[in-house]
């Protein structure tokens, strides 16, 4: 019996980049021996039933997805070469787990979209460059884009999208402050400074501002999933240096998958690692001693990942970045993703040899089709007279005159083309200037109207 684990490939120091599989490989590093599975660093998720890592592969047997893996190893080897982590706990922890690990995938993933994937600088300084790293150059043009893509649909379903990482709340308010002052008060008034009422940042005022609110959003998401582990830390008993019990369990592998990504990645706007580190420093440390003893301890069985040179992986690859916006195209070729698609059929899976060699045969057939016929349009196509506009005719096409009448016509319409987009513009500046003229006045306007009520107010006070 040899399994072997593939993955996406390793980064920011942890064996994989994707939170699943970093989980999966400290789950087999715990229950298996040294010698009794491999871990293959792969960048072709084809071999899996649901085209997503982990993939467990089991003989002629591929096994996706973190839970699929557990239960398979838990139901189908019981030798006491293989521990399961979870066999010493009760009926209550058992459903523990199965409640904690929904909660911690469904409230951790978005936190992990917003840092290495909805941030702009995060993106490109540390994640992009990272999956460069780990991909041949075939999968950078199409994986990168397809998984950052369904990360930022993720995050746009909670209602960050547009989140801000790139200034710092204390930066935030006096651009602001400023901004509000130059709609109120305008720069070539002649009434002295000293009588000028200038706004001031109100509750409402900062709560309506869309990046305090993205601020308090995120906060609160931060909060709903440290808050709860942390207080699973510390409400065990000293004994208990785990989430449930005094050695790790599946829950803990899980943990360590996300955790890890918020604590490891170098990112420039490292809001997730600073949350952990300020405000939940028991949690951090847990991080750190479960990264300890999962990757660093002892080295991990690494194989040598599959070639990235082969003509058929890369022709798939590029076949799937093609036919990716056409609809029915994932019947074909499907795209690579993070997450698995939900109710997939992802437990047990044979691969055959056309489910293997369908793409690339239909990627030949494709592309043969389309040389057959740019041969054919110009071998038969239909026949102009004159090659390009002011090119001289073929011969027996005619010429002299006539030829040159034409062209004086093309010119002449060609002109009052011009003409007429000239005119056009022209009217569009005026149009806007017009309007330009009359926001002035408005805003002039209401300066005076504000000018007026604080002078009233000066004199009641006088």
């Amino acid at each position: 019996m040899h399994l072997e684990l593939h993955v996406w490939g390793p980064a920011f120091g942890l064996p994989s980049i994707d939170s699943q599989c970093i989980a999966a490989v400290a789950y087999l590093k715990l229950v298996l021996s040294q010698d009794g599975w491999t871990l293959v660093a792969n960048h072709d998720p084809s071999i899996s039933p649901t085209n997503s890592f982990p993939a467990l592969r089991d003989g002629s047997q591929c096994i996706a997805g973190f839970h699929q893996i557990v239960k398979h190893l838990s139901s189908n080897y019981t030798t006491p070469q293989i521990q399961n982590l979870d066999e010493e706990l009760t009926a209550q922890q058992r459903a523990d787990v199965v409640s904690l690990s929904t909660f911690i995938e469904s409230t951790a993933q978005p936190l992990l979209d917003l840092s290495l994937y909805a941030s702009y600088e995060n993106y490109r300084a540390t994640t992009r460059p990272a999956w460069s790293a780990i991909l041949p150059w075939h999968a950078n043009y199409i994986l990168p884009q397809t998984i950052h893509a369904d990360a930022k649909e993720r995050v746009a379903q909670i209602g960050l999208s547009t989140l801000d990482f790139n200034s710092s709340p204390s930066d935030e308010a006096p651009s602001s402050q400023r901004t509000l002052e130059n709609q109120i008060i305008p720069t070539n008034t002649l009434t002295p400074k000293s009588l000028l009422v200038r706004p001031k940042n109100t509750v409402r005022a900062l709560l309506n501002d869309p990046s305090h609110t993205s601020r308090f959003k995120l906060s609160a998401l931060t909060s709903s999933l440290f808050d709860p582990l942390s207080n699973l830390l510390s409400r065990t008993q000293p004994s208990q240096t785990y989430l449930l019990t005094s050695h790790p369990t599946s829950l803990d592998c899980l943990a360590l998958g996300y955790l890890s990504l918020m604590l490891s990645p170098p990112v420039p706007n490292p809001f997730l690692r600073d949350t952990l580190t300020q405000k939940y420093p028991h949690l951090a440390d847990y991080t750190k001693r479960m990264t300890s003893l999962c990757f660093t301890d002892s080295p991990l069985p690494w194989s040598s990942p599959p070639s990235s040179s082969n003509p058929f992986t890369a022709a798939k690859s590029l076949l799937s970045g093609l036919l990716a916006p056409f609809p029915g195209s994932a019947v074909f070729a499907p795209p690579p993703r993070i997450l698995p698609p939900k109710h997939a059929d992802s437990t047990i899976y044979a691969p055959t040899l056309l489910g293997t060699y369908l793409p690339q045969m239909m990627g030949l057939l494709v592309g043969g089709l389309g040389v057959m016929g740019y041969v054919a349009l110009g071998r038969w196509g239909v026949k102009k007279d004159y090659d390009e506009v002011f090119v001289a005719p073929r011969r027996g096409a005619g010429g002299g005159l006539g030829a040159t009448n034409e062209a004086g016509a093309l010119l002449a319409a060609l002109g009052s083309e011009l003409r007429a987009e000239r005119a056009w513009r022209e009217n569009e500046r005026v149009r806007e200037e017009e309007e330009r003229g009359r926001r002035l006045g408005r805003e002039e306007q209401e300066v005076s109207i504000m000018r007026a009520e604080v002078d009233v107010e000066v004199e009641k006070v006088e």
